[in-house]
C-alpha cells in the first residue's frame, strides 16, 4: 500500500509540479411524469443563482450544441447543466462525483481511484464512445479510447459550469463524441478576482485544500493562478480487507483573460498535475503457480497550455482560434505512456441573413506517444504519431422565424487508422409558444480504433499461458447512427419538463475471434497461447428515456427529481454493466437565512454483468454561510449503507472494492 503523504511531502510535490513530465413501478413513473423538469445554466449568472426563477433559468444560455451561445430551452439535443451552484451544494470533491446529479448519465466507482462513466452504453473504466472537454480541451486518451478520471482534479469551485450531451454530437466536436459530450467549462479570471482559501477533510476524503488569488493587470487583463492538494483514503475489499487503492493529486494552474481591443480577446491557461494511485494487481511469475497479488504505485504526472483567441467582426460576424499543447507521463503495472498533444483548431460563424446562420472550422490535431512494455504486454510499434484532420459545416435555418429551425451540418474527418470519416447530423426545433420546445434529431457518429485495438500483440494471462493477437481484419471505426425525440415545457410559474427519447443502432462494434490453442514461446519459457483476431462485425441498440424536472415548493426550497431507461442490446458482452433504470431525487433546502440543508437520493438498480445488486445511495450537506466571507459546512455521503459495491466483477483472489459511508468536514474563506 503506498503511504499517505505528509504535510512536509504534499509541499514537495507541489514543488515537483514545476518539472513534471508530462425496474420502477408504473405509479413511480407516474409520479415522476407530474413532477418532470430541467436543470440549466449559463455564461455571466448572478452571484446568487437561487434568486432566478424557473422561468429565467430557461432562458440561460449553453454553447456545447452549436458552438455558439444560445437558450437551453432552444437547443435541439439533450444537454443537462451542472451549474456552479449545483456544485456547491452537491458536496462533490471532484468531477466524476458531480456527474452522478446528471439524468441519464451511468457514474459508479470502481476502486478508489478509478471511475467508469458511461452515457446510453455499456459501462466500463475506459468507457469509449464519450468526448471530455475541459475548457475546449479533449482529455481523452487514445490508447485505451477513454478518461483516466483520477488525474482531472480540477478546482470545483472556479468550474463556472458542467454542460453534459447525452447523445452524438460528432459533427461539431469530432470523432468519439459518440454518445455523449461533458463539457467542463471555468469562470473568466474576472470572476475570481481576490483569494479563495479552502481546506477540509474526513474519514474517506482525507485532506482537500485549496488556494486562489487573482487580480486586474491593468485595465484590460484579468488574471488568476491556483493550486489543490486532496488526498482519498482507499476503498475496503469485500473480504474486509484494505482496498490498497487510494490516491494523493496535487495540482496547480493559472489563467489570463485579455480583453486586447473592442474586437479581440484573448485567454491563456495552463496547468500542470504530479500525483500517485495505489492498485492491487494479480502479477504473473516464472516462480509462482499462480499469479500473485500485488500492490503498486502508478505515478501520474503531465501538463498543459492552451491559448484562445476571438474576434468580433461585425454585430453578425465573428471568428476564433484555439491551440493547446499538452503531454502526460504515466506508469501503470504492466506499461508505462509518455503521451504528447498538439491541437489546432479554427471556427468561423456568420450570420448572413434573417434565414441562415452558418459556423463552419477547420481542425489538426498530432498525438504521439512512447510506450515502455513490461514483459506482460506488448504493443508494437512502441513509438506512434498520430494526426487527424477535419473540417465541419453547419447551418441554422430558420423555416419560421422564433417557430421553427432546421439545422443541417456534418463533419468531415481524416485519421491514420480509419482514413475518411464523415458525421452529418439533422435537427429540427419547434417553439409553438415561448413555454414549450419540441426538438427532433438525426445523427451518425464514429469511434475511432484506440491505438491497443490496432497495435496489440500479445498479452500475459499468467505464467503458462498468453493471448496472442495473429492476425487482424482491415481495421474500421464503430458507427453509430441515433434517432432522438424531446420536449421541455414551463408547465407552470413552478414546475418545468424536460425529456428526451433516443433509439441508437451500433454498427461495427470491435470483437474479438479465439482461435485453436497451441502451445508457443511466453516471458518465462513455453506456454499456452490462445490465438485470436480484433474483428468489427459485432452490432447493437439502445434505447430509451431521460427524464428530469425542476420544482419551486416554496421560495426556499426546490426540488430535482430523475429518471432515466435504458435497454441496452449488444452481440458483445457488456450490456449487463449499466443499469436498466436509474432515479434520483435533490432537495436544496434553506433552513433559514444563512443555513442550507442539501440532500440528494439516488436508486441505481442491479448491473447483471457485473453482480452488482441494486442499491441507493444517500449524500447530504448542511452549509452555514458564518460570514459574508466564510462557508462551512459537514457532508456525508454513501449515508444509507456501511458499504456497497458499484462495479466490478468479483474473483476469489481480488475481492472487488465497495464504497464506504463517509463524512467530511470543510471550511471556505473568500478573501
Amino acid at each position: 500500500m503506498a503511504n499517505r503523504l505528509t504535510p512536509r511531502e504534499a509541499g514537495a510535490s507541489l514543488g515537483r509540479l514545476a518539472s513534471a513530465r508530462t425496474g420502477l413501478c408504473p405509479l413511480a413513473v407516474a409520479l415522476l411524469a407530474l413532477l418532470a423538469g430541467t436543470a440549466l445554466g449559463q455564461e455571466g449568472l448572478p452571484e446568487d443563482l437561487t434568486t432566478l426563477s424557473l422561468q429565467d433559468l430557461l432562458k440561460v444560455r449553453v454553447t456545447s450544441v452549436a458552438k455558439v451561445p444560445q437558450s437551453l430551452s432552444h437547443s435541439p439535443a439533450a444537454i443537462f447543466v451542472i451549474r456552479q451552484e449545483d456544485l456547491r451544494r452537491s458536496g462533490a470533491t471532484c468531477i466524476p462525483e458531480a456527474l452522478r446529479l446528471v439524468p441519464g448519465v451511468q457514474v459508479a466507482r470502481i476502486d478508489g481511484n478509478k471511475w467508469a462513466i458511461s452515457i446510453r452504453g455499456a459501462g466500463s473504466r475506459f468507457f469509449n464512445k464519450l468526448l471530455v472537454l475541459i475548457d475546449g480541451r479533449s482529455v481523452y486518451d487514445p490508447l485505451h479510447a477513454g478518461v483516466y478520471w483520477d488525474v482531472q482534479d480540477t478546482l470545483l469551485e472556479d468550474v463556472d459550469r458542467i454542460e453534459v450531451i447525452r447523445g452524438p454530437g460528432a459533427t461539431l466536436w469530432g470523432a468519439n463524441a459518440v454518445t455523449g459530450v461533458i463539457n467542463v467549462i471555468t469562470k473568466p479570471a474576472r470572476e475570481t478576482q481576490g483569494g479563495l482559501l479552502s481546506a477540509g477533510g474526513g474519514n474517506e476524503t482525507r485532506a482537500l485544500g485549496a488556494l486562489r488569488y487573482g487580480a486586474q493587470l491593468g485595465d484590460d487583463a484579468a488574471y488568476r493562478i491556483w493550486g489543490r492538494y486532496s488526498d482519498w483514503d482507499d476503498l475496503v475489499r469485500a473480504n474486509g480487507r484494505p482496498g490498497e487503492d487510494e490516491r494523493q493529486m496535487t495540482r496547480g494552474g493559472f489563467r489570463v483573460d485579455w480583453a486586447r481591443s473592442a474586437q479581440d480577446s484573448v485567454t491563456f491557461t495552463g496547468d500542470l498535475y504530479d500525483g500517485t494511485a495505489s492498485n492491487l494487481a494479480s502479477v504473473a511469475s516464472p516462480s509462482a503457480p499462480s499469479p500473485r497479488i500485488d500492490s503498486s504505485d502508478i505515478p501520474a504526472s503531465g501538463n498543459n497550455l492552451r491559448m484562445r483567441w476571438q474576434r468580433t467582426l461585425s454585430a453578425s460576424s465573428d471568428w476564433a482560434l484555439q491551440l493547446y499543447y499538452d503531454t502526460s507521463d504515466r506508469t501503470e503495472t504492466s506499461f508505462r505512456e509518455a503521451r504528447q498533444t498538439y491541437d489546432l483548431d479554427f471556427q468561423r460563424h456568420d450570420r448572413l441573413d434573417e434565414t441562415h446562420d452558418l459556423l463552419w472550422g477547420l481542425g489538426y490535431r498530432m498525438a504521439s506517444d512512447q510506450l515502455r512494455n513490461a514483459p506482460f504486454i506488448t504493443i508494437t510499434p512502441a513509438s506512434r504519431d498520430n494526426s487527424t484532420v477535419s473540417a465541419f459545416i453547419q447551418d441554422r435555418i430558420a423555416l419560421r422565424p422564433q417557430r421553427l429551425e432546421l439545422t443541417l451540418g456534418s463533419r468531415f474527418e481524416h485519421n491514420d487508422f480509419t482514413g475518411f470519416e464523415l458525421q452529418p447530423t439533422a435537427r429540427l426545433l419547434w417553439t409553438p409558444c415561448e413555454s414549450q420546445t419540441w426538438w427532433a434529431a438525426v445523427s451518425r457518429a464514429v469511434r475511432t480504433p484506440s491505438r491497443l485495438e490496432n497495435d496489440l500483440d500479445t498479452l500475459t494471462l499468467g505464467p503458462t499461458s498468453l493471448a496472442r493477437v495473429t492476425g487482424r481484419e482491415l481495421i474500421d471505426s464503430e458507427k453509430l447512427l441515433a434517432y432522438e425525440l424531446g420536449y421541455r415545457t414551463q408547465a407552470s410559474r413552478k414546475v418545468s419538463i424536460d425529456v428526451a427519447a433516443f433509439y441508437e443502432r451500433f454498427l461495427d462494434l470491435v470483437g474479438s475471434r479465439v482461435g485453436t490453442p497451441g502451445v508457443g514461446a511466453g516471458p518465462f519459457g513455453p506456454v499456452l497461447v490462445l490465438p485470436f483476431q480484433v474483428s468489427h462485425h459485432e452490432r447493437g441498440t439502445a434505447r430509451g428515456f431521460e427524464l428530469f424536472t425542476n420544482l419551486d415548493v416554496s421560495e426556499g426550497w426546490k426540488l430535482g427529481l430523475g429518471f432515466s431507461s435504458l435497454d441496452l442490446q449488444l452481440s458483445t458482452a457488456g450490456r449487463g454493466n449499466s443499469p436498466n433504470h436509474q432515479a434520483q431525487l435533490r432537495s436544496y433546502l434553506e433552513l433559514c437565512a444563512d443555513l442550507e440543508l442539501n440532500t440528494s437520493l439516488a436508486f441505481v438498480e442491479r448491473l447483471r454483468d457485473q453482480g452488482v445488486p441494486s442499491y441507493f445511495r444517500l449524500d447530504a450537506q448542511l452549509a452555514w454561510h458564518a460570514t459574508p466571507g466564510l462557508d462551512l459546512s459537514l457532508v456525508g455521503q454513501n449515508l444509507l449503507d456501511d458499504r456497497h459495491a458499484e462495479f466490478g466483477v468479483p474473483s476469489n483472489r481480488l475481492s472487488r472494492p465497495e464504497v464506504e459511508r463517509g463524512v467530511y468536514a470543510k471550511a471556505t474563506w473568500h478573501f
